[in-house]
């Protein structure tokens, strides 16, 4: 993807507009179903058009505001190996006895992650008049609120409810049969 300056505009934000308005005429024509011609009109599947908007969506919240959350997006490739039966039409219509048939099948995905909460928090903060946060987890609220990147001019942050004598922390060695199984 080619990213060039001009007149403080970016040409792929050109581009991204493109595509989203050509994905809604996509949708749109898939609700509708048929064009003008009277025929069927070539439309993308429903899982196709959702993972398009999902990438649009991302890609959306990336180049918003001048760029400034582009840098806290990773991508991620990952490789796994999965085994999956097969049907009985796979294996020919027979059911054998025994182990069901196994294959082995490479899986590559693709991940887009966002390592910045306040990408997600910067549409609700310019919308929202007040926004409630409740957590035992929160705590300290200073460093959450920096993470959101929005100022809290109301907080409450309360002392832990649970007494230290009422906290056990211990290692199992064995469940009540003799084994120990974790799931």
């Amino acid at each position: 993807m080619y990213v060039v300056k001009q007149n403080k505009k970016f040409f792929t934000q050109d581009l991204l507009e493109q595509a989203v308005a050509e994905q809604a005429a996509a949708i749109e024509a898939e609700n509708s179903g048929f064009d003008e011609g009277g025929g069927a009109a070539p439309v993308l599947s429903r899982k196709a058009s959702d993972l398009l908007d999902g990438i649009f969506r991302i890609l959306e919240l990336m180049y918003s505001r001048d760029s400034v959350y582009r840098d806290d997006y990773r991508i991620s490739v990952a490789q796994s190996q999965v085994r999956r039966s097969k049907t009985a039409a796979a294996r020919g219509g027979w059911m054998g006895k025994g182990a069901a048939a196994t294959t082995l099948v490479k899986t590559i995905t693709l991940n887009l992650w966002c390592l910045n909460p306040a990408v997600c928090f910067d549409e609700l903060k310019g919308q929202c008049r007040s926004i409630v946060l409740t957590s035992g987890t929160l705590s300290p609220l200073v460093t959450f609120a920096s993470e959101l990147d929005v100022p809290f001019p109301v907080r409450l942050e309360a002392s832990h409810v649970i007494v230290p004598s009422q906290v056990w922390v211990g290692t199992l060695s064995h469940g009540p049969s003799g084994q120990l199984r974790l799931t």
